[in-house]
């Protein structure tokens, strides 16, 4: 990620999108990214975005956040989930994107995400290449922080609500 040189920056940027927390992961509840998606996994992939810096990113555009994230996180439970017969899914930009600079620089085509499907391998901790069975290009939404308020479910908001004192400290 980018270095982060700016702190209140990094506070603000990291404040809009928890203020907007239901949106994302309303967003990466959608049937073409991860609609397995937990609260303690999405929460987890906020903790992952602060260690890694994202916040930090002058140029940061709040639509491509969720993204970032999914392809941050490596490989998730698929919707077969971890079980016996169970699947991977694993997100990533195109080859021209190396950091998330490389995501606001104009460029044509624009980049893209891709969402890969792996089996669950019988001998090993994570798939392998050969493990890939599909791969998807996924559209990006630019426009989902425009919606009105998503429904999130009052467990979750509880949650989330728990989580957020430790994460403004």
């Amino acid at each position: 990620m980018g270095e982060m040189t700016d702190v209140r920056l990094a506070l603000a940027q990291r404040d809009a999108y928890l203020a907007r927390w239901q949106w994302h992961l309303t967003l990466m509840r959608r049937p073409e990214l991860v609609p397995s998606m937990t609260i303690g996994r999405f929460l987890g992939l906020a903790e992952l975005a602060a260690r890694r810096g994202l916040w930090g990113y002058a140029g940061l555009n709040p639509a491509l956040v969720p993204y970032i994230q999914l392809a941050l996180a490596g490989f998730l439970p698929g919707e077969r989930g971890y079980r016996s017969g169970g699947s991977w899914i694993r997100f990533w930009f195109d080859a021209p994107v190396r950091g998330v600079a490389d995501l606001h620089a104009a460029r044509d085509p624009a980049p893209r995400l891709y969402k890969a499907h792996y089996v669950r391998p019988r001998d090993a901790r994570a798939p392998q290449q050969q493990h890939l069975y599909h791969l998807d290009e996924v559209k990006l939404d630019a426009a989902f922080l425009s919606g009105p308020p998503p429904r999130v479910d009052a467990a979750e908001v509880q949650a989330c609500w728990a989580w957020l004192p430790v994460q403004r400290s």
